[in-house]
């Protein structure tokens, strides 16, 4: 790895941890419960949620539903893959859902599906929707769409693309709380 490639690294790796904090914060400063449902980062938001002490108050947990296979069995959204694939606005929506249905303590939601590459079908490579929910209140679906870097190291590329959609699940479910809850 050279020099500027673990810079950038270091770089999403304090972006991470910097928004699981801020989204901590909010948590607590809102008296939330927060829980996820992660296949495209595979766990990594949820990882950078359990980096941070004494989570454990407001973070419920998470699932990582990373095969089509595992979305219908364990959060029983087989139905909606099948119509409208793992990679969806209706997948996500459907995602934070489940998990939040599933959860009954929990009072907020996140979900994120998507093709990181290296091995993405044509044409889909870079694309993820993130899903974020309170309850009561319907799923707000964001589409990203990740530029590929053909001079890339294709793992590196696909470990920072990884990296760049958890910060953003997690910067979006702070944004969730201060819209509907208040700043």
């Amino acid at each position: 790895m050279s020099s500027k490639s673990e810079r950038n690294s270091k770089e999403h790796w304090l972006a991470i941890d910097e928004a699981a904090k801020m989204l901590r914060e909010a948590l607590e400063a809102k008296g939330l419960n927060l829980v996820l449902a992660e296949s495209c980062t595979g766990g990594l938001a949820s990882a950078a949620m359990t980096r941070i002490p004494g989570v454990s108050k407001h973070f419920c947990g998470s699932a990582v539903v990373y095969q089509e296979e595992t979305k219908g069995a364990w959060l029983g959204i087989g139905d909606t893959v099948s119509k409208y694939s793992a990679v969806s606005e209706e997948t996500a929506a459907a995602m934070s859902a489940a998990i939040l249905e599933k959860t009954p303590h929990a009072d907020l939601a996140g979900a994120i599906t998507g093709y990181l590459g290296p091995e993405s079908p044509e044409n889909q490579d870079g694309l993820v929707f993130l899903a974020t929910q309170l309850r009561s209140h319907r799923a707000k679906v964001i589409k990203l769409e990740f530029k590929t870097v053909t001079s890339q190291d294709p793992a590196e590329l696909r470990v920072h693309r990884q990296q760049e959609a958890a910060t953003r699940l997690l910067s979006e479910l702070r944004t969730a709380i201060a819209a509907v809850i208040g700043a």
